[in-house]
């Protein structure tokens, strides 16, 4: 399970690289809320998921991926 795990943050991670290199910023956001949520499920099943994912890959689109919802919600309302 663990392993599985593992193989689906890695694909999450190269989906968040080709979002971003594609300009779908929303799609990056999902991508990394996904790998959170992949990053949760390993650490209650006691894995050490330190390796898995560069911080940075997380932690780069935060303010980017808050700005993508802002306007995707402004655009809802328009």
């Amino acid at each position: 399970m663990v392993a599985e795990l593992r193989n689906q943050v890695d694909r999450a991670a190269l989906n968040i690289d080709i979002a971003e290199a594609a300009g779908l910023p929303y799609e990056a956001f999902l991508h990394r809320r996904h790998v959170r949520e992949l990053l949760d499920r390993a650490a209650v099943r006691g894995a050490c998921t330190d390796e898995w994912i560069r911080p940075e890959v997380l932690a780069a689109g935060e303010l980017q991926d808050s700005a993508s919802l802002q306007g995707a919600a402004e655009e809802g309302h328009r």
